[in-house]
């Protein structure tokens, strides 16, 4: 074998790419997953954007926590451009009591909060607000053909215990396929058992930009850690951990009590060694157990059986019981506190509505230009049109704007000669609100953030002014999110704009 040259332009790369996934390696593992993928010249016109969802059926339970949101939540606070759906047309595939069905999405939306995502720093929405995803599905349901969906292992699984197949259970990978290109998506968080669908993903984001141009980037998996896929029924270890197993006593739910946990852990399945010893393939179901330990505490499987050295698997249980309880108790709490509020719940999921229908309004106009559903000079107008009022829409001597952080933005022109009342540190020049930001720092102006509080019934600390350097503009923030922008506009209208 001929000898290496140590100087040459593709052995130093080599060995600076090599040093560099050695140091990503010591991160967490999710930074780890979005920069291990190479890409493509063509990739590098599609700036890195992730999506993911999950349906409302059931409660959540410990395997849709480290499947999904635990890694939803890694995620957004790494930075990312991050949007989270909750699927409820993919939920109606099988029948669902109506009644239910809303009460689910409540609780699905207060229990992905109450984990962590941030409505500021994420996108979550309600899918069936954004109309452009069932659109979206029509088009590419016409490129895709009824062979290729007949394959799909999720939809003959489900099929198989069925009598009557509902065409929308036959048809829901074009609408997960929609789900995902609608926003341009260039990473989709996965289980092992879910990259079928986003090959189908592929397939037809490729069948579309070669018949239409280029039009979506091919989303890349974003594999999920394989010990998180291992997560098992407590009934019945060979089967994954499922909202819809009818034995509640098969998951941890999120929100259970702490008797309920201790109960459920009780009932798991294990064998008759009373050793903690962990073996997946001999002994599953305490593996299981301690794999539900280890994801919890970061412990090595093996540390938590020196740990447990001596003790029987039945008290075993009961310590693992502790540990559930201490790590779910904050959650339950949270989910509880607002689901006793729901509205909160409702608005928040309005406002990440609102953020995604302005990606995905502008995601389907390009495709309605390129099928031949747009006229091509009214798609050019509208296109225009939509970059020069940059997301602003005209209210009277007002403008709305969702800025880049997803912030709104109400902006006011006061009148010559209007009287200036309490707002008197704002006289005529223009006015720009920012609602549900932090409150800036900096001294305030105390008269004019204690005449909106009170106007709009909220804390002090709640109302700052920005007296920094804007030109012609003073900035008030209002970090109360269940303001809405028609109640700044009419206090301003009225203090300001009437002579």
């Amino acid at each position: 074998m001929a000898a290496v040259n140590k100087l040459s332009p593709v052995y130093v790369k080599m060995r600076l790419c090599n040093t560099l996934v050695r140091k990503i390696r010591k991160e967490p593992l999710f930074i780890y997953n979005q920069l291990r993928y190479s890409h493509s010249k063509e990739d590098c016109k599609w700036p890195n954007r992730i999506f993911s969802g999950i349906q409302p059926t059931g409660s959540m339970h410990l395997g849709n926590y480290f499947g999904a949101v635990k890694r939803w939540v890694e995620l957004q606070n790494a930075g990312g451009d991050v949007i989270y759906s909750i699927a409820d047309l993919h939920s109606i595939t099988l029948p669902q009591d109506p009644k239910e069905l809303h009460k689910n999405i409540l609780k699905i939306a207060a229990t992905i909060l109450a984990c962590g995502i941030d409505p500021d720093k994420s996108i979550l929405f309600q899918q069936s607000k954004v109309a452009e995803h069932t659109q979206l599905c029509w088009v590419l349901g016409c490129l895709m053909t009824m062979p290729r969906l007949a394959q799909v292992s999720t939809y003959k699984e489900k099929a198989a215990s069925l009598k009557e197949i509902p065409l929308g259970l036959y048809i829901y990978p074009v609408l997960q396929t929609a789900d995902i290109l609608l926003y341009r998506a260039t990473h989709v968080p996965v289980g092992e058992d879910q990259t079928q669908n986003l090959q189908l993903a592929n397939h037809l984001a490729k069948i579309f930009n070669n018949r239409f141009g280029e039009t979506f980037p091919v989303p890349k998996p974003m594999m999920s850690d394989s010990s998180i896929s291992r997560i098992k029924s407590l009934r019945d270890p060979s089967k994954k951990m499922s909202k819809s197993d009818k034995d509640p006593k098969s998951r941890i739910e999120l929100t259970d009590t702490s008797n309920v946990i201790l109960e459920k852990c009780k009932k798991a399945i294990t064998d008759f060694t009373s050793e903690v010893t962990y073996d997946p393939t001999n002994r599953p179901g305490v593996a299981n157990l301690i794999t539900i330990h280890s994801l919890l505490t970061g412990l090595d499987p093996m540390e938590i059986c020196a740990q447990s050295k001596g003790i029987e698997t039945a008290r075993y249980k009961l310590m693992l019981a502790d540990v559930i309880q201490s790590k779910l108790e904050p959650i339950r709490r949270r989910v509880e506190e607002m689901m006793s509020e729901p509205q909160y719940i409702e608005q928040a999921l309005q406002r990440g509505a609102e953020k995604a229908s302005v990606i995905a309004e502008e995601t389907w106009l390009d495709v309605k230009s390129k099928v031949g559903l747009e006229l091509q000079e009214i798609y050019r107008n509208k296109l225009s049109e939509k970059k020069e009022t940059s997301q602003t829409q005209q209210s009277g001597s007002s403008a709305v704007t969702i800025d880049k952080q997803g912030y709104v933005m109400v902006k006011i022109n006061a009148k010559p000669g209007a009287k200036r009342n309490a707002i008197t540190d704002v006289g005529n020049e223009a006015v720009g609100v920012q609602i549900g930001a932090p409150p800036v720092e900096g001294e305030a102006n105390t008269e004019l953030v204690k005449y909106i509080a009170t106007v709009l019934n909220l804390r002090k600390s709640d109302v700052s002014l920005d007296k920094g350097s804007r030109s012609k503009q003073k900035v008030i923030t209002i970090s109360n999110k269940s303001i809405t922008v028609e109640q700044v506009i009419e206090m301003f209208k009225t203090e300001i704009e009437s002579g």
